[in-house]
């Protein structure tokens, strides 16, 4: 009988100390699996340039206008990328318009073992909106006196 409760014992203290390394293994990488992972060293990876570049003429292709046809990849802003089935790549990518940059954000699906590579989306990033509308909402203001 004292072996028999020695072993649930035992077996009980591995469970937890099973449990327990494994929360602190999650807790120490920091990231939860899937998730979005800062992609380093992505201004100097070649990959990611590629990537990028694929973007910016999947998109021109697909838009097939005149009003993109001068638009040429310029640099990676950030980078961040997502274990799917394959890799999901989030991309600020910034782009020559008329000879001024542009920021847009751009998601890649790639799927190597496949030759499988999709724009997924190509978007005018949210922080140039949220600075082209700071600098509207300033040049509007100008002139305006507060009264106190």
């Amino acid at each position: 009988m004292a072996i028999r409760s020695s072993l649930v014992a035992m077996v009980a203290l591995s469970s937890l100390c099973l449990i327990g390394s494994l929360v602190a293994g999650t807790e120490a990488v920091g990231t939860m699996p899937g998730g979005l992972k800062d992609v380093s060293n992505f201004a100097n990876s070649v990959e990611i340039d590629d990537l990028a570049n694929f973007a910016v003429d999947q998109y021109k292709t697909r838009q097939n206008s005149l009003s993109v046809a001068g638009m040429t990849f310029s640099k990676v802003v950030a980078a961040k990328e997502q274990v799917v089935q394959g890799t999901m790549y989030y991309l600020t990518v910034e782009v020559m318009e008329d000879g001024k940059p542009k920021l847009y954000d751009a998601k890649v699906w790639v799927k190597p073992w496949e030759g499988y590579k999709e724009l997924e989306s190509f978007v005018p990033s949210v922080s140039q909106i949220d600075t082209a509308a700071k600098a509207d909402c300033s040049h509007k203001n100008q002139g305006i006196e507060t009264v106190t």
